[in-house]
Order: C-alpha cells, then sequence, then structure tokens
C-alpha cells in the first residue's frame, strides 16, 4: 500500500493482485486477487485476502483496512466495476453476530453462533 497526498486528498494506492509465492522456496507460482470486497450486515468494506495455497487452503479475508460509507447497492456497483469479488459474511440467525469461522446451523436449518447454539 503506498499513501500519498494530492494539494487537498490523500491517495491510497493498493495493488489489484498479489504474488503466490512458495514460503519455502520464495519460488512464485501466479497471482491472485489482493483485495476482496465484504458485506458484513450494515458495513461494507474492502479487505485483503491471504494467500494460504501452501497449505492446499483457498484465500482467508484479513480485517478491514477501508471502509466504504456508502449504500450496499452503490458498493456493489463500485466493485463489479473495479473488478472486485464480494464476499458477504454470513450472520448468527439469533444474536446477529458475524459469522468468521466455523459456525453451525441450528435445528431450522439456519447459520449459528457456538454461543447462541449452547444456550
Amino acid at each position: 500500500m503506498q499513501i500519498t497526498k494530492d494539494d487537498n486528498n490523500l491517495i491510497i494506492t493498493v495493488p489489484l493482485k498479489q504474488d503466490i509465492t512458495d514460503p519455502w522456496s520464495d519460488e512464485i507460482h501466479g497471482q491472485m486477487d489482493n483485495i476482496i470486497g465484504v458485506i458484513t450486515g450494515d458495513d461494507t468494506t474492502f479487505n485483503y485476502l491471504i494467500d494460504r495455497s501452501y497449505k492446499d487452503k483457498g484465500p482467508d479475508i484479513s480485517t478491514p483496512f477501508l471502509y466504504y460509507d456508502g449504500e450496499e447497492k452503490d458498493f456493489i456497483k463500485l466493485c463489479k466495476k473495479l473488478d472486485i469479488q464480494i464476499e458477504r459474511t454470513p450472520m448468527c440467525s439469533k444474536c446477529g453476530k458475524a459469522l468468521w469461522g466455523t459456525f453451525t446451523i441450528d435445528d431450522k436449518g439456519k447459520p449459528c453462533c457456538e454461543n447462541c447454539e449452547e444456550n
């Protein structure tokens, strides 16, 4: 990420792609997306993707590096225009918290966090 300013504007430059690198040999095996748009409840954010291919897994999503201050529909349009993939984080059907990582499905077939499942 590069941060500069131009007169009255802060300019943040983030690469759209990143190298897929073997962590043991530093050999580059191609490229992958670097940024993903994430919708979590009412929040719309840009997050980094973290390469996990060396573990034979898909990428992980980082914490947000930029919150989008606008309507969800406009965020979706912007991501499509920028060719950035969007992921919608599932929400617990009981408490409404975001479900990052593992979660269960309740007896009605809806996503549920571990805390709500135990109660």
